[in-house]
């Protein structure tokens, strides 16, 4: 991939500096997923959201990924950098319509929570925007504020409960058809994203899997068993540990109805 440019009513005198946080969140996927995404090597065009929705829009556009995001013009690097991360998560995870899930949304939100954490070690020695490296220590906060709210808001005393969470609750949450696509199923998939972002730092050489997770996804459902026969034997730990922890509440999916409140539409712009 060549370049990322921010386009459309963006402030001058804040794209210079957007641009560079933009360039550093590419340059985490580049390096830590792989140097392209599934659907190729393409330019990113970065712009206000239209509707105010942060969204990756892909699918029927040659030669271009389209991103909304809606904190442009405000300097507001954590909010840039988490949406930006989710929304390539997208790119990466090969978003084509009705590839999207609570899964796939949780997987996206651990790429841009690992993003903070990338940016925030990269500013402290190497920022690239004027006075990056006193900035750095913002996104290590919002990064641990985002799970401690989203814990409190679902009665969880301490981040550490979220594995039990997972197996206990998450089963009647999909069941009732309360992870989809509104602020409470964000709350949700966020607490997911937990447990993601643990075992992809526990397996740093194996996040290249997430390319092949669009392709075990259909109807709004994860085959964690066709997504492990589709990666790499290096990657094949990290999707084995994600099966462990996930397969189980996935199953409380079958049989549900796809048009339930709430579910991922099947859309070109797959929203965060």
């Amino acid at each position: 991939m060549s370049l990322i440019r921010l386009v459309g009513s963006v402030d001058t005198e804040h794209k210079k500096k957007e641009s560079a946080a933009c360039r550093d969140v590419l340059g985490f996927y580049q390096k830590n997923v792989s140097p392209d995404p599934p659907l190729g090597r393409k330019r990113v065009f970065v712009q206000p959201a239209p509707d105010g929705i942060p969204r990756a829009c892909v699918d029927g556009l040659p030669g271009r990924y389209i991103i909304n995001l809606n904190c442009l013009n405000t300097l507001r690097y954590c909010q840039l950098v988490y949406q930006l991360g989710h929304e390539l998560g997208h790119v990466w995870c090969d978003p084509s319509p009705g590839k999207s899930s609570w899964f796939v949304e949780s997987v996206c939100a651990a790429m841009a929570r690992l993003a903070l954490t990338y940016m925030g070690k990269r500013w402290r020695k190497h920022p690239t925007v004027y006075k990056g490296r006193g900035y750095a220590k913002e996104f290590l906060k919002y990064h641990d504020d985002g799970i401690r709210k989203s814990a409190n808001e679902v009665g969880l005393e301490q981040e550490g409960d979220v594995q039990g969470w997972v197996q206990e609750e998450l089963p009647c949450i999909i069941q009732r058809g309360e992870i989809g696509a509104d602020d409470l199923g964000r709350k949700y998939q966020l607490l997911c994203a937990v447990l993601i972002e643990r075992s992809f730092t526990a397996h740093a050489r194996s996040w290249g899997a997430i390319c092949k997770l669009g392709v075990a996804t259909r109807n709004e459902r994860t085959d964690f068993a066709k997504w492990k026969q589709l990666v790499a034997a290096h990657e094949s730990p990290l999707v084995e540990q994600l099966s462990i922890c996930f397969a189980g509440p996935a199953k409380a999916e079958q049989g549900h109805p796809r048009d339930r409140p709430g579910a991922f539409p099947a859309e070109s712009g797959i929203g965060t």
